[in-house]
């Protein structure tokens, strides 16, 4: 995403670690703060960055979140929104992009969730669905690697 302009180059970036209930990490959160093993094997790996350039392209500030869910349902989409909201993403009002990328995705993925924003803001919302969920993009990834070399992630045998 940072070669497509998509998202800033990493020292205007960083991993979001909402606050959590019963466990948190000990330290500051800034642009280098690495993701942990926690964050990289949840369902969601959620990204916020600062406002930045790409080429004549003024971008604001937002959340890459990564979506490693199938989306088999409205409703798995509604508790996706409603965490976001629980996290105050969604009401931020800023610009959210959606990556799905499941190994197995449902083929109606995008349905489901075009769905759940509407009933999320009919059940929850009161008139702010345009302000919200305009601002929300649902974007498929083209490529997920599910095998790795060892070699060139630094885990060979020594």
């Amino acid at each position: 995403l940072i070669g497509s302009g998509k998202l800033p180059q990493p020292d205007k970036f960083t991993y979001y670690y909402p606050d959590l209930s019963l466990t948190r990490i000990k330290h500051p959160i800034n642009q280098t703060t690495p993701a942990t093993i926690e964050l990289l094997t949840s369902p969601y790996i959620i990204i916020k960055h600062e406002a930045f350039s790409w080429l004549r392209d003024k971008n604001p500030e937002g959340y890459v979140v990564y979506y490693n869910q199938p989306g088999d349902s409205v409703d798995e989409f509604v508790y996706f929104f409603d965490m976001l909201s629980t996290y105050q993403i969604l009401t931020e009002g800023k610009p959210i992009v959606l990556r799905h990328c499941h190994i197995h995705p449902n083929e109606n993925a995008i349905h489901h969730f075009e769905r759940a924003k509407k009933k999320y803001s009919t059940d929850w919302l009161l008139g702010e669905d345009e302000r919200l969920f305009l601002k929300i993009d649902f974007d498929k990834t083209d490529k997920i690697v599910v095998e790795y070399n060892l070699e060139q992630i630094g885990m060979e045998q020594r």
